[in-house]
Parts: C-alpha cells; sequence; structure tokens
C-alpha cells in the first residue's frame, strides 16, 4: 500500500456514496496496484466459480449483474 494511506473521505464524498451507491476516488490505487489486484481478483473468481454448473437463470440477480460485469471487461 502507498504511503498515504489510509486516505480520508470528505463527509460530501461519504454522503454521496451512500445516496448513489458508488463513488469515484481518484489515485486511490495505482496503476500497478490494480493490476496486480486484478489478477488476484481473476484468480479468486475463477477458483470460486470454476464448480458452479449453473445456468444463468438459475442463479441471483446479483450473480447475473456480477457476470455481465465480468463479461464486459
Amino acid at each position: 500500500m502507498p504511503s498515504n494511506f489510509p486516505i480520508v473521505l470528505p463527509p460530501e464524498v461519504v454522503n454521496a456514496f451512500r445516496a448513489q451507491g458508488f463513488v469515484v476516488t481518484p489515485d486511490v490505487l495505482s496503476t500497478e496496484d490494480v493490476a496486480q489486484y486484478g489478477v488476484a481478483i481473476d484468480q479468486a473468481v475463477a477458483a470460486r466459480t470454476a464448480s458452479d454448473t449453473r445456468s444463468i437463470s438459475d442463479k441471483s440477480t446479483y450473480e447475473q449483474s456480477f457476470l455481465q460485469c465480468m463479461r464486459l471487461c
């Protein structure tokens, strides 16, 4: 982790997250951090879903949206 952690977000950013469910926080992670975490996340998702043989219609709405997001990347 970079030495500037923890990052303290202003109250308006926290309130925006609470209202919208997401917030953009520029420069929190470096390009290298994103690449490193991306590989780890891809591996974890692959391991977790490898034995899941359910069809998309048998998955929850959350699982379906997660799969759709993964396919967009």
